[in-house]
């Protein structure tokens, strides 16, 4: 009988010490941000969402229409906007860094750019898709979590076209920045 007993207390031992989590109260899987996921967009979150798409792409393209040509004839970027660090900065706002950075770099022409007076505007073709071009209907949310949205739509042109962009936010759901950006031609 007291081997019996002592048995049991050694299984039910060993089954209770395989449940404790570690100790410093992490997950150690990749579910780990399950905690900011929601298994729906509300209305509310979708209305913030796209608004915000939408007032990212018209301060996106705001630097290049607000532009003026120059004694000179060169378009160049209107004030306070005089270096490609300042161009950056601006796109700061509503980009990640990565694609903050690539917009300062494809807007600006630094050849014909004076240090700290003007910074001109590229001469190439400056024209992109967005969220104002899309099928109001075809505009999806194809996952979101508290951190991270992504929406996809089609081009009201041409419906083979399709635009997604990745949102991300800090961890609270806060300060949403586009971080990616891709229009797929089919």
């Amino acid at each position: 009988m007291k081997g019996i007993f002592t048995m049991v207390v050694l299984v039910l031992f060993i089954c209770s010490s395989c449940n404790v989590g570690n100790f410093q109260g992490q997950m150690d899987t990749p579910l780990e941000y399950s905690q900011y996921t929601a298994p729906v967009i509300n209305d509310y979150e979708y209305e913030q969402l796209i608004s915000f798409l939408y007032e990212a792409e018209i301060m996106m393209r705001k630097p290049i229409e607000d532009a003026t040509m120059n004694d000179d004839g060169i378009k160049i970027f209107s004030n306070p906007i005089k270096t490609k660090h300042d161009l950056f900065l601006y796109y700061q706002t509503y980009l990640s860094n990565e694609l903050a950075d690539t917009m300062s770099r494809k807007l600006s022409d630094l050849s014909k750019s004076r240090d700290y007076e003007y910074l001109a505007v590229s001469n190439d073709d400056i024209e992109w898709f967005s969220i104002h071009d899309a099928d109001r209907d075809s505009i999806k949310v194809i996952q979101h979590t508290t951190v991270q949205s992504v929406v996809e739509m089609n081009v009201k042109t041409d419906p083979n076209t399709r635009i997604q962009y990745t949102v991300m936010k800090d961890g609270l759901g806060e300060n949403p920045k586009i971080v990616q950006k891709t229009v797929l031609y089919n």
